[in-house]
């Protein structure tokens, strides 16, 4: 019990540290206000500018191109917009530029002090639509739920776990886990890029780690309370790697 209690001892630091970054991860993770165009079906040589109706004389703006896996998306930051730029933003447009030739297509009007404003693009049909595209952000949450699960449940089988009850216990901790995480970088925080993402994650993995390993003691008896502690340091390490990698390499959910 003595080495138990130093582990724990431990992981109430890890705890007090995530505490800590909590003020940080509040103030860092406020979204930089942008606008988000998602296309569908996107050509590689496609560029988005943003033009203002009314501007008399500003210059269009060209959108910062993102490819993720699938999805080519592109972000317009409203800090990198001039005064002139924010006076003539009663109209802007969408300049489409691909294969030689330019579209012209009118958005909504943009509200700069709000955090992120979203819309898709079909290129195939040359339509605009409010928001993201329909089922969007429910598969991307599953992808990065079943690719964490997947993982932990890999660790999980390597430290020796094997009976149903230990395994009912592990899916419904990871699960309960997961829907925080996702609730608070979605819901909680609004957060469609990866930099704001990151304090979140770093200190909701150390609270992670005390949460389970405090769960796991009690309710991990199979292999007895040391690799339990064990588990849940390893699962959540892993965790935090994987977390970035998908936050670099997979669209994130807006």
């Amino acid at each position: 019990m003595g080495r138990v209690k130093r582990i724990c001892a431990l992981l109430l630091a890890a705890l007090l540290l995530g505490g800590g970054l909590a003020p940080i991860a509040l103030a860092e993770s406020t979204a930089q206000p942008q606008l988000t165009v998602i296309v569908l079906s996107a050509p590689k040589d496609l560029q988005l500018l943003a033009r203002f109706r009314d501007g008399g004389g500003t210059d269009a703006v060209q959108l910062e191109k993102v490819q993720k896996v699938w999805e080519t998306s592109f972000r317009l930051y409203f800090a990198v917009l001039s005064d002139m730029h924010r006076a003539a933003a009663a109209g802007m447009n969408l300049l489409v530029e691909s294969g030689g030739q330019t579209f012209d297509y009118p958005l909504p009007q943009i509200d700069f002090e709000t955090a992120n404003h979203v819309v898709t693009f079909n290129y195939t049909d040359k339509t605009i639509t409010m928001g993201a595209p329909a089922g969007r952000n429910a598969l991307l949450v599953a992808v990065r739920v079943g690719l964490s699960l997947l993982l932990s449940a890999l660790i999980f089988l390597a430290f020796g776990y094997r009976k149903l009850k230990s395994w009912l216990v592990f899916l419904t901790v990871n699960l309960v886990a997961q829907a925080a995480l996702y609730f608070l970088l979605i819901y909680r925080f609004g957060l469609a890029g990866s930099v704001g993402a990151v304090p979140i994650l770093i200190a909701a993995e150390l609270l992670f780690i005390v949460a389970e390993t405090l769960i796991y003691i009690r309710t991990l008896k199979e292999l007895g309370e040391s690799r339990a502690i064990a588990f849940a340091v390893a699962s959540n390490v892993a965790g935090l790697f994987l977390g970035f990698v998908m936050l670099n390499y997979l669209p994130m959910p807006v």
